[in-house]
């Protein structure tokens, strides 16, 4: 039967954590779900305990990749190979507390209009204990209009990186408009031109509970390549570099698939056009953003 909830799970070399998350997973309170792994070609204990994982719960299917195609082609292979209704990202060394699916899951069931909802975190070290930090802003995305929503989105991306919006990232979306977006362009920052499609398509909802645990560590991703080429890391063969004009060029093209109406979508072009231009006096240090995000 057709699971209500697809859980991508692209990995590479993550064998430090990943019995951990992969069981924070698998016990999650609402069990209809699928668990798809994606591994990245891991030439470390990862396939082996991906499989040992998927013979013991039929609910886990796992793929391993030939080669190692980037990771944001292989986040998108897990959004195109979802089967549920709504689909979530995890990954290796991250935790879901055992109600993190159920409670995002009951705030999709119960509203229609809301495309994403997430739950409050907190961000842990490589032992597992809790680290201090800034209290975390929210990035709900209740208003009716989405130029608005795009323009908090769009606003909070180039003036102020929030915590929340870190967290949406690793929200319950629904499927069809996920897939809808394109996913995950290739290039850094591609996972927050995500959101504000996402944004374009209805309501963000925050659920007011910590439920999940990110984890920050030595050997993250981010981390370990920010002094190399991380473009090859996130797309070996159609990686681009992320300069301001494709950044740009990608939010406009966001605002053109969006299923808005015409007027929506030259609000959003006008503040798209606004935004930037603030960006880059602020930059140029004659300026600041006019709102108040």
């Amino acid at each position: 039967m057709q699971p209500r909830v697809t859980i991508g799970f692209p990995v590479y070399n993550g064998e430090a954590f990943l019995e951990e998350a992969l069981q924070s997973v698998l016990s999650q309170s609402f069990e209809d779900f699928e668990l798809l792994i994606a591994d990245n070609a891991s030439t470390d204990r990862t396939p082996a305990i991906c499989e040992a994982v998927a013979g013991a719960d039929a609910r886990v299917r796992y793929v391993r990749h030939k080669t190692n195609i980037g990771a944001s082609p292989n986040f998108n292979f897990v959004i195109n190979q979802a089967h549920g209704d709504y689909f979530r990202v995890a990954h290796h060394d991250d935790v879901l507390e055992p109600g993190c699916l159920e409670a995002c899951v009951s705030v999709l069931d119960s509203s229609p209009e809301v495309v994403l909802a997430f739950t409050q975190s907190v961000t842990i070290d490589q032992e597992g204990k809790v680290l201090p930090r800034d209290r975390s802003l929210p990035y709900q995305l209740l208003q009716t209009r989405p130029s608005e929503r795009f323009d908090f989105s769009l606003s909070t991306f180039l003036f102020k990186r929030r915590e929340g919006m870190l967290n949406a990232v690793f929200g319950l979306m629904r499927t069809l408009d996920l897939v809808a977006t394109g996913g995950v362009g290739s290039y850094m920052h591609g996972d927050h031109i995500l959101l504000s499609q996402m944004a374009l398509r209805g309501f963000f909802m925050e659920f007011p509970e910590t439920l999940f645990r990110r984890r920050d560590h030595p050997d993250r991703s981010m981390r370990v390549h920010q002094h190399s080429n991380i473009t090859d890391w996130i797309d070996p063969i159609g990686g681009k570099a992320a300069h301001n004009s494709l950044i740009f060029r990608e939010f406009l093209a966001a605002i053109r698939r969006a299923p808005i109406v015409p007027s929506e979508k030259i609000r959003a072009t006008r503040i798209l056009a606004t935004r930037f231009s603030q960006f880059y006096a602020m930059r140029l240090g004659i300026g600041s953003p006019r709102n108040g995000h």
